[in-house]
């Protein structure tokens, strides 16, 4: 059994992720909800997540904030979004997929089928760090 906690800062994107998790991912429990990164923060560390659903834009603080702030990570990482652009920054921190909202429900299931496939705690934290320092180097705009 999997398990999964949710992070997004609107209460109908929660409720409809995890009633497609309970209806079409038998092998998920959500163990937990949060509205904010802090919050969310702090439900990933005492709940040990194998998936974290996670929104990109939230108030205060994105959903990729979160994750500089876990650079420890031992859970595989699903994007639930309305935004596109974000698509490559999450491909570079090595997301599961990149779901837009409304969330299709194939997507979803293929997704947790990834993540059940890879293993439920075979998450490389050395190549996500890799990629998350990636993130932060200045590329220049200009070739010679």
């Amino acid at each position: 059994m999997l398990k999964a906690v949710i992070i997004d800062d609107e209460v109908d994107a929660i409720k409809s992720t995890e009633m497609i998790l309970n209806e079409y991912c038998g092998n998920v429990t959500v163990v937990g909800t949060a509205m904010n990164v802090n919050d969310g923060i702090e439900l990933i560390r005492q709940k040990k997540p194998d998936i974290v659903l996670l929104d990109v834009e939230m108030p205060q603080a994105s959903g990729f904030d979160l994750l500089e702030q876990i650079p420890d990570r031992t859970f595989h990482v699903i994007f639930i979004t309305a935004y596109d652009h974000y698509a490559i920054k999450a491909i570079r921190q090595s997301a599961v997929d990149y779901i837009l909202k409304p969330i299709d429900i194939d997507e979803l299931v293929q997704a947790v089928k990834r993540v059940e496939k890879t293993g439920h705690t075979n998450v490389d934290s050395e190549s996500l760090k890799v990629l998350f320092d990636n993130l932060n180097v200045t590329i220049p705009s200009k070739i010679a």
